[in-house]
């Protein structure tokens, strides 16, 4: 039982330091609560966007995760959250078969940082998301969305 163990706590420690080293994004090495979303678990949504199409719904999600990052410094720490929570949402969509691509490097790309902001955007507080994105719908196309946030007052 010991030994299963191990071994299952080595497959998890290979798995972490696959998706770090995929992603580039830094991912705590205890084991986290997944995200759980409207969209991946059929929850409902507000009155009125039920019948919203995939971009219609990634949109929305993108700009409900900038909006609780509006008032945050634009720093290197913020957009790796921002980044980890719209990837989280996008793999969400992946899995489920809603983005097309054999890996998730081709269904989707999450872009935040200094190539998409300029340093005076930076020391403003803006903040500046890309995303691209192929759904199984027009494989062949990739959507791309921007997102800008400032924060209130500036």
């Amino acid at each position: 039982m010991d030994k299963i163990i191990m071994i299952l706590l080595l497959i998890i420690q290979g798995v972490i330091a696959a998706a770090r080293d995929r992603t580039g994004i830094q991912i705590n090495d205890t084991i986290q609560k997944p995200v759980i979303n409207r969209i991946e678990k059929n929850l409902p949504l507000k009155p009125g966007l039920k019948n919203l199409s995939l971009p219609q719904q990634i949109e929305l999600e993108l700009n409900r995760i900038m909006d609780k990052y509006k008032e945050q410094p634009s720093t290197p720490v913020i957009w790796s959250k921002i980044k980890m929570e719209v990837n989280n949402f996008l793999y969400s969509l992946y899995r489920n078969g809603k983005l097309a691509g054999a890996k998730t490097a081709e269904a989707y790309f999450i872009n935040i940082d200094q190539q998409t902001m300029t340093a005076q955007d930076i020391a403003s507080g803006k903040k500046v998301l890309i995303v691209g994105y192929t759904s199984t719908v027009k494989p062949a196309e990739f959507e791309i969305i921007r997102i800008e946030r400032m924060p209130s007052g500036k």
